[in-house]
Formats: structure tokens, C-alpha cells, sequence
């Protein structure tokens, strides 16, 4: 298996526990890790033969920005479910979403998964 992975991807939503975070987009970055089957797109330089990765952040974003969770770890589920739906050719997600300045005095908050088809 090899693996795609998309490297802190900046979206603006609402998510929180607090009022105020259920009123104002904050800050998230996700970080997909796939264990992909992309074997014949090795000799076939083909993009249908692997994971259209720009899409599938496309995908995500749109998902996100029109979510309304309280929890990172509820967005995170629906997250790898979507992922998973976006194609067969992904066998594994590690899937990590970072929220800066969730804690006062923390540079970010995260919450990883890693799910296997």
C-alpha cells in the first residue's frame, strides 16, 4: 500500500462547545493520511487510476465549511466516512484535525483517527 496525504489543509468554520464559537468561524487544519491502492496508475500516469486528491479536498472543505459540530472528534468520524465514499481505491485513513488557540495557553488542540476498510 502506499500512502497520499494532504498536509494541513486551512479551513474556516463553526465549531465549538462555547457560544461564541457557535457564532464565529474558527480556524481548522486537516491532515489526511491515505493508504491508498494506486498500483496501475504507476504505469498508466493516468489521474483515474488514483485518487484525485485536489478533488477530494475540494470534497472536504465544502463538507466542513457547511458542518456545524461542537466536537472535533464528531467532524472527524463524518470526515473519514466522506473519504472513504470518495473512493475504493482508499483502503486507509489516518485522519488528524487541528484547532489552534482551542486552549488558552496551547499553541493547537488535536484529535487523530485512523480507520481501515
Amino acid at each position: 500500500m502506499d500512502t497520499i496525504t494532504i498536509d494541513s489543509l486551512h479551513i474556516k468554520t463553526i465549531i465549538g462547545v462555547n457560544d461564541d464559537e457557535k457564532v464565529t468561524p474558527q480556524d481548522l487544519y486537516l491532515t489526511v493520511a491515505l493508504g491508498v491502492d494506486v498500483q496501475t496508475s504507476l504505469t498508466s500516469d493516468d489521474l483515474n487510476d488514483t485518487v484525485d486528491y485536489d478533488s477530494l479536498s475540494k470534497s472536504l472543505i465544502d463538507f466542513v465549511q457547511q458542518s456545524r459540530y461542537e466536537l472535533i472528534e464528531a467532524l472527524s468520524h463524518d470526515c473519514v466516512k466522506l473519504i472513504f465514499d470518495f473512493s475504493n481505491k482508499i483502503k486507509q485513513v489516518d485522519f488528524t484535525v487541528s484547532k489552534p488557540n482551542a486552549i488558552p495557553d496551547a499553541i493547537t488542540t488535536m484529535f487523530s483517527m485512523t480507520r481501515h476498510r
